[in-house]
């Protein structure tokens, strides 16, 4: 998918580069490394921003605020209380 939209990704790279040597490509280790930094730096960049980003247009700034909680469930009406669950059954 990475290779198809032209953009790359490292665990992808960390498997095509060295297939691609092994196959008699003339790249370096060397050339390896200096294609792995910058795409990893950049892929954290973009998971940061489309990911975390996302999350955050999607559900606000407090949305996350309480996920390391517990959730305890109301066995009354089966919602639960505690957590991310209770923000999405406000709503």
């Amino acid at each position: 998918m990475f290779v198809a939209l032209g953009t790359e990704h490292c665990v992808a790279n960390m498997y095509l580069i060295p297939q691609g040597m092994l196959a008699g490509a003339d790249i370096s280790v060397g050339k390896l490394f200096g294609n792995i930094i910058p795409v990893t730096l950049g892929n954290i960049v973009g998971a940061a921003v489309f990911v975390a980003g996302v999350g955050h247009i999607a559900y606000g700034s407090g949305a996350f605020a309480s996920c390391g909680e517990e959730a305890s469930s109301d066995e009354e009406n089966g919602k639960v209380e505690n957590g991310y669950a209770r923000q999405i059954l406000s709503k």
